[in-house]
């Protein structure tokens, strides 16, 4: 089924039930809700505040679609360029965002999410792991215990809390930060002004990386 809304935008207030899918919206179309389980929808450029339940998969919003939400266990969903602060729920998997992305949130136990490069301020809960950003990635964050995520060359001010492990940084990586007992630790070469809080261990730097990289003392 297809279902075509608002042929010029500016649709809004429209609830597709669970299990919808094929639907599309045009630009500008706002304020929209799918239920649990809605699949293989199409939203334009320019879409925002719509909100899609729990099991969504396989939804494309295309470029600058903005402050949408998806519920538990979306996977599989991709993002256009400029999509940014949107919120995924817990458990959400393997959906992918282009360049430029800012400010997403993800819940607790999100993995095998894509980030594209030149995206800034996204957050991960706790739990997260086998995620991964491309290069050029500022100030994300990422909750503790998260693991085997990956960063990327030349990514700056990006933060780890405590216990997490497994996770790599490419080159030039610089001002990086990771809370406690953070370990399996992997830096590419020319790394500089990063910081290790209490009880890492089994750090390893590549050749070239910068000796100013800090390890707390206390």
């Amino acid at each position: 089924i297809l279902f075509s809304v608002g042929g010029d935008g500016n649709c809004y207030g429209n609830y597709f039930g669970s299990g919808c899918y094929n639907i599309t919206l045009a630009f500008y179309c706002c304020n929209n809700t799918f239920g649990n389980g809605c699949y293989s929808n199409s939203l334009s450029p320019y879409c925002s505040n719509n909100t899609f339940g729990d099991d969504c998969h396989s939804n494309n919003l295309n470029s600058s679609c903005t402050y949408n939400i998806f519920g538990y266990n979306c996977y599989s969903n991709t993002l256009g360029e400029y999509c940014s602060n949107n919120t995924f729920g817990n458990n959400c998997y393997s959906n992918s965002f282009e360049n430029y992305c800012e400010g997403n949130i993800f819940g607790n136990n999100c993995y095998s999410n894509t980030i594209s490069s030149d995206s800034d301020y996204n957050i991960f809960g706790n739990g997260c792991y086998s995620n991964h950003i491309l290069d050029y990635c500022l100030h994300n964050i990422f909750g503790n215990k998260c693991y085997s995520n990956s960063f990327d060359g030349s990514c700056v001010g990006n933060s780890f809390g405590n216990n997490c492990f497994n996770n790599s940084f490419g080159s030039e990586c610089t001002g990086n930060s990771l809370g406690a007992y953070c370990n399996n630790i992997a830096v590419g070469g020319m790394s500089s002004n990063n910081s290790f809080s209490n009880g890492c261990s089994y750090i390893k730097f590549a050749a070239d990386s910068s000796a100013s990289t800090k390890y707390d003392k206390y």
